[in-house]
């Protein structure tokens, strides 16, 4: 990663925290472009920025350095978005915006406070046009004291916006929503009911009994529920564990709806009954094709909280405070719930996963063939675009089980491969009868003359495993690079990607070259290509 920062204020102690904090999981190198030069910079018109050809850019903004007439008559604004759609046209890596931090004059005038927040607003809307990520600081000043962050001597001495320490807390947030974007941590989220999603006991206090009003203790339990709602909305997976009844959940959930912030469609499963909690989350993990890893577990009781822990030590337990006006604060700080770039596929995965359901109770009444061939799946192939980039190193970045890569991918290795004619890179969707899969597949690599198709990327989301989605994407391969007689999978074994290995080993591959931890596997294309699937191959035509 190649990271340029582009401020009007100082930016030593950002650059020396975030290039700490960064070089933890990436290679990285941290560009402090010149004091003041941002306009300059955006333009494309720094010599010092084009030489370092960064892949990704960080516009800080401060309003210590602004006039109040300047931010109150809106010129700072619509300088900040000339300068945003200036680094969009010549710019087409990642680029990260914080919000703007209240001056200290703001604890004195709402209305240039509200000012501030109108400016963050604007930017925060017009992300989804210009194609940025917005980077929220709001909380950390909220949580903080104002002298905390706003000492005037350090302004005075170096045109610094906030005391050298409070850059920490900046530097990890940023550090956060880069490493978010990259590849996000959480997958899914099993929660209580219970004195959690909402306060007292339902099966105590009754269906009309438990208080929702948000004006009441009630507060922070629906505070949770909104958080966890918009996580939903991001493609977040939302479950519930909990000890209860399931009848009678399922009956609140109908005779409260208007109440709740959550409702029952939210969740991909639901486990309500008195088994271990463990043993549920097992269980629906096991219906949903999906591993313990990036999953969280959010529990009231320190007693469940425990026994989750000591179960299943490869989840997330939360250890929530006794008190749950403290859970927001405590949940923010915990920096798993960033969800920077929401791709379409996000906002459908908790509609197929409560397909799946169906998928595993049909599969269970006819043989595998006719299982395969009932879903009627239809595989759609898409080159890598501006449009699906996103997904497409979200992808690759956080799939583990069937990813022949091993290691994390950027802006520039896409970019290589799409700028050598040599070289392809296709993405894939499927759908069924049931739901649409969204983009489950990334392939990329490099044609060698009329002999070799060199496979150097693969992933395969776990949602499309058992599908025979593996062979087909193959068979799109040696359909459409026919010149090719043979494949060749440059696989890096690690301790996640078995299930990818075992596909190799197991479908015929013949292992060719071995030098650890990378191993190639060949198999003739002629071979490949006689393969049934029951899988329909379109490209679309729309990318």
């Amino acid at each position: 990663m190649k990271l340029a920062i582009l401020s009007n204020v100082s930016t030593q102690f950002l650059t020396q925290n975030l290039s700490v904090l960064l070089k933890k999981k990436y290679e990285v190198e941290v560009l402090e472009t010149s004091f003041g030069s941002w306009k300059i910079c955006s333009r494309g018109l720094d010599p010092t920025l084009n030489d370092f050809e960064p892949d990704s850019m960080l516009l800080f903004l401060s309003s210590t350095a602004v006039s109040p007439d300047r931010l109150s008559n809106g010129q700072f604004l619509e300088e900040v978005k000339q300068s945003i759609v200036s680094i969009t046209e010549w710019f087409s890596g990642k680029l990260y915006i914080t919000g703007i931090d209240y001056p200290e004059s703001a604890c004195l005038d709402t209305s240039l406070k509200l000012t501030i927040d109108h400016i963050n607003r604007e930017l925060f809307l017009l992300r989804q046009q210009e194609k940025y990520i917005f980077v929220d600081l709001f909380d950390l000043f909220f949580f903080e004291k104002a002298e905390t962050f706003l000492p005037r001597k350090y302004h005075g001495l170096g045109i610094f916006s906030f005391h050298p320490k409070y850059y920490e807390a900046i530097s990890q947030r940023i550090s956060n929503i880069i490493d978010a974007t990259i590849s996000r941590p959480i997958k899914t989220i099993f929660v209580d009911l219970d004195n959690t999603l909402w306060p007292g006991i339902l099966g105590d206090e009754g269906i009309k009994g438990i208080n929702l009003a948000p004006d009441s203790a009630a507060l922070p339990h629906l505070d949770l529920q909104y958080l966890l709602k918009k996580l939903k909305q991001s493609g977040v997976i939302l479950n519930i564990a909990s000890k209860n009844d399931i009848d009678i959940v399922k009956e609140f959930f109908n005779v409260r709806r208007e109440e709740l912030l959550l409702h029952w469609e939210d969740f991909a499963t639901i486990k309500a009954n008195w088994e271990p909690k463990s043993a549920n989350i097992n269980e629906a993990l096991a219906e949903l094709n999906l591993t313990h890893s990036g999953v969280v577990f959010i529990d009231d009781s320190k007693f469940e909280q425990n026994e989750v822990s000591s179960a299943l030590p490869e989840i997330i337990v939360l250890k929530m405070p006794d008190e749950p006006y403290e859970w927001n604060k405590y949940l923010v700080d915990s920096n798993l719930f960033h969800t920077p770039v929401v791709t379409g596929e996000d906002v459908i995965r908790t509609q197929f996963y409560q397909y799946e359901g169906k998928r595993l109770a049909s599969s269970k009444s006819m043989s595998r063939t006719d299982y395969l061939q009932s879903l009627q799946l239809v595989l759609r192939a898409q080159p890598v675009s501006s449009e699906n980039i996103d997904r497409a190193i979200q992808l690759l970045n956080k799939t583990n089980q069937f990813n022949i890569k091993g290691a994390q991918i950027d802006y520039e290795e896409v970019k290589r491969f799409t700028a050598d004619e040599s070289s392809f890179f296709w993405l894939f969707t499927l759908q069924d009868i049931y739901s649409n899969y969204g983009i489950v597949s990334c392939v990329y690599g490099t044609e060698y003359g009329e002999h070799t198709l060199e496979i150097e990327g693969w992933c395969l989301s776990c949602r499309a495993f058992t599908r025979n989605v593996e062979n087909s994407i193959l068979q799109f391969l040696c359909t459409n690079y026919p010149q090719c007689k043979a494949m060749s999978i440059a696989f890096n074994a690690t301790s996640k990607n078995k299930y990818a290995k075992n596909y190799f080993v197991n479908n015929s591959f013949k292992k060719t070259s071995s030098q650890e931890p990378i191993v190639k596997f060949t198999k003739a294309s002629n071979i490949i290509i006689n393969e049934t699937t029951y899988i329909t191959q379109e490209i679309d035509e729309n990318q």
